[in-house]
C-alpha cells in the first residue's frame, strides 16, 4: 500500500483462467483478521487466484482496532478459564507469526509471559481456584501470591496476587501486520494501489 494510506490495494496473483470460480476475491479490512484471511486464501488455494483485493482505509498497522491491539497472546479468558478453541487458535497464530518472521528475517513476537493481577478478593478467590494448570502444548498458568508476583514483574505490583502465564506471548502488532502484508504481497506476486 502507498505510504500515505490507500483506500484499497489489489494483489495481482496468477493469470486469468476459465474455471467457474471467483475471478476476484475481496477481503474487507487489512487488520489481524483480514490479512490472516488473505494469507490463508493465498496459501491454501488449490488453484491460482486471479486477484485478491484487500480493502482498508489505512496501511497495515497504521489504523483501526488491530493497530492498537495490546498484542497479548494466550488461550485464557479474563477469568483465567480456557477460551473455547483458544489453544488451537494459539497454535495457528504462532504458525502465522513464524511465517512472518521467516519472511521478514526479524522478530515480531516474544515469549515473555503475562501477569493478571487480582484487583480484589473476589478475583483472588477465582484465580486461586484455577490453581496450576498445564496443557499438553506446555502452556499453563499458576497462582502466585503478592510476595511472589513482584520478583516476576520486576517491580512493585498492587493487588492481592496474580495469575502468572509464563508461556504467554507479546506481539508487536504493527510490525506483525506490516510483515504479514509484505508476506501476502510476495505470495501474490505484487501489489497495485487502487
Amino acid at each position: 500500500m502507498a505510504a500515505s494510506g490507500a483506500v484499497a490495494a489489489m494483489l495481482a496473483v496468477g493469470s486469468a483462467v476459465s474455471t467457474p470460480r471467483p475471478a476476484r476475491i475481496a477481503v474487507v479490512g487489512g487488520g489481524l483478521a483480514g490479512l490472516g484471511c488473505t494469507y490463508h486464501l493465498l496459501a491454501q488455494s488449490a488453484e491460482p487466484l486471479d486477484c485478491v483485493h484487500v480493502w482498508d482505509p489505512h496501511c497495515p498497522g497504521e489504523g483501526g482496532a488491530s493497530a492498537v491491539a495490546a498484542g497479548l497472546l494466550h488461550p485464557y479468558s479474563p477469568k483465567g478459564t480456557d477460551i473455547w478453541r483458544g489453544r488451537e487458535g494459539l497454535v495457528a497464530a504462532l504458525e502465522l507469526i513464524r511465517a512472518v518472521e521467516a519472511h521478514s528475517g526479524g522478530r515480531v513476537c516474544q515469549q515473555d509471559g503475562m501477569i493478571r493481577v487480582a484487583l480484589d478478593e473476589a478475583q483472588a478467590v477465582a484465580y486461586r481456584s484455577r490453581g496450576s494448570t498445564t496443557s499438553q502444548e506446555g502452556s499453563g498458568q499458576q497462582w502466585v501470591s503478592q510476595a511472589e508476583v513482584e520478583p516476576i514483574a520486576g517491580s512493585e505490583v498492587g493487588g492481592r496476587g496474580a495469575l502468572h502465564v509464563p508461556d504467554a506471548f507479546t506481539v508487536d502488532t504493527r510490525a506483525y501486520l506490516r510483515g504479514l502484508w509484505s508476506l501476502c504481497v510476495s505470495m501474490g506476486g505484487g501489489t497495485t494501489d487502487v
